[in-house]
């Protein structure tokens, strides 16, 4: 970013960018001031360490228990077999649209919908126990796993209140 002549900058990250957006919070490069994710990347890993004590909580586990058996085929095949998916897609529209629709288990949902639709709607709790310096929570009323295409403009607006305070 210093070399782009920027001397503070924030960073967002959902999906696989998330990976990337906590990485670099942790990692703390020089004029980074601030981090926004819309996908709770620990949790991924596994529930142990977090509490699933209230309802919201539980709910959240349970969906994650939910997408590890039935909904994330598309990342084992992205972390096994990446040259499987890449050459289909590069070669067909039709394999695109397929993949599109039919990359997790709820894909078409989401596109026709764009309602809440995460993978599991990450309680304020679990985002604290990750990141203990959180000064920006939301839940939105609707977009999902894909905020950015699903509702732009309420991803855009929610992403300037969430960096509004760093100034």
């Amino acid at each position: 970013m210093r070399r782009l002549g920027y001397t503070r900058h924030v960073a967002q990250g959902g999906d696989v960018g998330a990976v990337v957006t906590d990485t670099m919070g942790r990692q703390a490069p020089e004029g980074l001031i601030g981090v926004h994710m819309n996908l709770l990347v620990g949790a991924l890993s596994g529930t142990g360490s977090l509490p699933v004590e209230t309802d919201e909580e539980r709910a959240a586990a349970a969906a994650l228990a939910e997408f590890r058996a039935t909904g994330n085929g598309c990342l084992i095949e992205q972390a096994t077999r990446p040259q499987t998916i890449g050459y289909a897609l590069l070669d067909s529209p039709v394999a695109l649209a397929a993949w599109m629709l039919d990359h997790d288990t709820d894909s078409y949902d989401k596109i026709s919908r764009a309602f809440p639709g995460e993978i599991f709607q990450a309680p304020r709790t679990w985002v604290e126990h990750s990141s203990p310096n959180v000064i920006y929570f939301n839940k939105p009323d609707r977009g999902g796993h894909f905020a950015t295409w699903e509702e732009p403009d309420l991803f855009a607006t929610k992403l300037r209140a969430a960096f509004r305070s760093l100034g």
